[in-house]
């Protein structure tokens, strides 16, 4: 689109097309800059990422947090529905694809844990949640959603943790208030 300055608006712009557009202002652009390296640390702190699936294409984006969930770097993330399930435990594969599947039919969200296998041969969990988004004339475009890495939830072998202050050691075991 061709922008051209607009006469009597400090900042703003037209397009081409006369919709006006305006500049986003400095404090405000450092603001949305600070919030999404927050939200990104977050999701990465929490073993958590972001992926969004476009079903006219099927063609699938990932967050940079996400590749790590299935062992992956940046560059290995799949760019495909297919690529994305080859990534998934065999054993697992039509549980999820029937969980979409049946998120497509409802168009409701859908939650499902499933194991898949990282490059280095080891099987890890990860619980999923996607949701169904509609274009105005009610036909399915897209499906967003999250996959957190839980495989030391699932793990038998998962190691107690004890709380860290005493504090919690106290409420913990039921003491009584003092």
């Amino acid at each position: 689109r061709r922008v051209r300055q607009c006469r009597g608006g400090r900042g703003a712009r037209r397009t081409a097309d006369g919709g006006r557009r305006t500049k986003t202002p400095a404090p405000h652009a450092a603001a949305l800059r600070a919030s999404a390296e927050l939200s990104q640390y977050a999701r990465g702190a929490a073993r958590m990422g972001v992926w969004e699936l476009d079903l006219v294409t099927r063609q699938n984006v990932w967050s940079a947090t996400l590749p790590p969930v299935f062992g992956l770097t940046s560059e290995q993330a799949p760019r495909s529905v297919d690529a994305f399930f080859a990534l998934i435990h065999a054993d697992d594969r039509e549980m999820v694809k029937g969980a979409l599947e049946r998120n497509a039919r409802e168009q409701s969200d859908h939650d499902v844990e499933f194991r898949v296998l990282w490059p280095d041969g080891s099987t890890h969990w990860v619980a999923g949640r996607a949701r169904l988004i509609s274009a105005a004339n009610n036909r399915s475009v897209r499906m967003p959603g999250i996959a957190t890495h839980i495989s030391e939830r699932k793990s038998p072998q998962a190691p107690f943790r004890p709380p860290q202050n005493m504090e919690a050691v106290g409420t913990t075991a039921g003491a009584a208030p003092p």
